[in-house]
């Protein structure tokens, strides 16, 4: 299953993606070219960027920190909902 994130089409559950689709998502996001490097270099997938924290990278700019960190809690927070089991009422 895939979804929208922004103008990229992904699977569903960033958990699921490859190194380079998450790439995809870091550039759309503002991610810097030493948080690209670090992706690339580690082959780091969408499972191991959902466990890193803002602080795990550094940012040139108070703003593109906040931004990236914006992005990357809303992935973490997206993950957790469509991981979910669905709720019976």
């Amino acid at each position: 299953m895939v979804s929208n994130f922004g103008d990229l089409v992904l699977p569903t559950l960033p958990s699921y993606w490859t190194v380079e689709e998450t790439v995809q998502w870091i550039l759309q996001n503002g991610g810097t070219k030493e948080i690209l490097q670090f992706v690339q270099g580690q082959r780091t997938g969408g499972s191991t960027l959902l466990s890193l924290k803002i602080y795990d990278f550094v940012f040139p700019t108070i703003g593109q920190r906040i931004r990236f960190k914006v992005a990357l809690e809303a992935l973490q927070e997206r993950e957790l909902d469509e991981a979910a089991p669905p709720a019976y009422v």
